[in-house]
């Protein structure tokens, strides 16, 4: 099978996640370049409606494959996919066909929270439109969207370890709109997470 039959079979499979690690792994092992693995599975991504369980194995394994601070220890190439590296490909590029290529903007936005702002399974993320992502830059929130919510945390030993969410962003119920929040974070089923807890083999 080539590489997109085979991605093909690992979203398919019982534990997505896994096999879509596992399927990383060994498309490098066979020289697959760190920038066609990131083109090979963000194409996945695009096809796959956010909403399904795939799609969160897809950005979880794109993470680690883009590298960086939250791989965590668990990236699968030495160094971080820059916007340079990118743009000596065709990822983003318009196509004749009038079909465009997948962006990193596909990813899940990582997103600065507060989590002494926690309530249950929902997290407060801003009093505005819009939240800051991982580099300080405002993103516009609105309903339904996919995001992960991080607050930088420390182990025991002092060693940086950031709490973790996955879920959707929805807007504040009204006991929270009341204290000035306008959009919150649905907490999805993995709950609040430290990096650490996150295994090989394991989807974030």
């Amino acid at each position: 099978m080539n590489a997109n039959d085979r991605l093909k079979a690992a979203l398919a499979a019982e534990h997505p996640a896994n096999s879509l690690l596992a399927l990383a792994r060994a498309l490098k092992a066979e020289g697959f370049t760190q920038i066609a693995l990131y083109e090979l599975f963000v194409t996945a991504l695009e096809a796959v409606d956010s909403h399904d369980p795939r799609y969160d194995a897809l950005a979880d394994t794109l993470d680690l494959i883009w590298g960086g601070p939250w791989a965590k220890g668990r990236e699968l190439f030495e160094t971080e996919i820059s916007e340079a590296a990118l743009a000596h490909t065709h990822v983003g590029d318009a196509q004749d066909d009038g079909h465009q290529t997948p962006t990193m903007t596909h990813q899940k936005p990582r997103l600065r929270a507060d989590f002494n702002g926690l309530f249950g399974d929902l997290l407060c993320l801003s009093h505005t439109d819009t939240a800051p992502d991982e580099t300080g830059a405002p993103v516009l929130l609105s309903a339904g969207m996919l995001v992960t919510a991080f607050d930088e945390d420390a182990d025991a030993n002092g060693q940086r370890d950031d709490l973790i969410a996955h879920g959707t962003v929805e807007p504040s119920p009204p006991w929270l709109q009341c204290r000035g929040s306008r959009w919150v974070l649905r907490i999805d089923h993995r709950g609040v997470l430290h990096v650490s807890d996150l295994q090989d083999g394991q989807a974030p």
